[in-house]
């Protein structure tokens, strides 16, 4: 299977590696030196960012599927989730097991750190998100949905406010201190997809929030202090969205698809139009 890094500035491939007999890969994170990606195969492998060498690997991280990932800020550990809703953090230096934490009892479909690299959250398609001290490697919250499993979850920068979308067909909005949504996006009127909503992504100034669906739309939002307000709702894709993510200056916003196309999408252009996908 084959794995490529793309050049944001030119639409170009920057590095291209294949791995023999691993499955296909599930997720990806990268840093400035590598990129670590979990595989169907069950293990973590780190290649190299620019010439695609193959660094190192964890064999059977998760024997039947590395699912999620997420790479610390002090890149001193990486945390995995998998098919059988285990959560398992690995020190990097010797590719260690340092923590196994098992309350999923479906899928892990996203996990993600909080800013100071010892809190996690994990969402599953058990219908619930977890939120982990890793420092102590133990559960502190959990917060349930009434019914589907959840399919992506992001932090907003506040740090407790938690996004959630996946089967029950809303976009859900969970302050960590209370048990239940503070608020729903449900309705066609309040820009709902027509169909699950599968990825989430905020940006990084966090006024932004994008959202992508089994309907195949990519929908732009603003967070507001008593509703999210829709900006654009763009159409490009052929398939479910499966992934999305911000540039780091906020101005493009990158969607991937069940469809095995990557649309870049121009969040603000300097003649003022909006939304428009110029290069897939």
């Amino acid at each position: 299977s084959a794995r490529s890094r793309w050049s944001i500035e030119d639409y170009s491939i920057a590095m291209q590696t294949t791995v023999h007999g691993a499955g296909y890969p599930l997720c990806l994170e990268f840093s400035i030196d590598a990129v670590i990606s979990g595989w169907t195969n069950g293990c973590v492998h780190s290649h190299h960012a620019s010439t695609g060498e193959l660094l190192w690997k964890i064999k059977d991280a998760h024997p039947s599927g590395v699912t999620a990932l997420k790479l610390a800020r002090n890149l001193r550990f990486v945390v995995t989730g998998g098919e059988e809703g285990e959560v398992r953090v690995w020190e990097l230096r010797q590719r260690s097991l340092v923590s196994h934490l098992k309350e999923h009892s479906a899928r892990v479909t996203r996990v993600t750190l909080f800013d100071d690299d010892v809190h996690a959250v994990s969402c599953s398609r058990d219908k619930s998100f977890l939120t982990w001290d890793l420092r102590h490697d133990k559960r502190i919250s959990a917060h349930t949905q009434r019914m589907g499993g959840i399919s992506d979850i992001a932090l907003n920068h506040d740090q407790t406010l938690v996004m959630t979308c996946g089967q029950e067909r809303t976009i859900s909005f969970w302050d960590l201190r209370e048990p239940y949504p503070v608020l729903l996006i449900e309705r066609p009127e309040q820009g709902m997809h027509s169909d699950e909503a599968t990825s989430i992504a905020v940006s990084h100034s966090g006024s932004l929030f994008a959202t992508g669906g089994a309907d195949h739309v990519v929908k732009l939002w603003q967070i507001s202090h008593d509703r999210p307000v829709l900006l654009q709702s763009n159409v490009g894709h052929t398939g479910a969205i499966t992934g999305m993510s911000f540039t780091t200056d906020d101005r493009q916003l990158v969607s991937i698809g069940a469809d095995g196309c990557i649309f870049v999408w121009n969040i603000f252009h300097a003649d003022g139009d909006e939304g428009k996908a110029p290069h897939k």
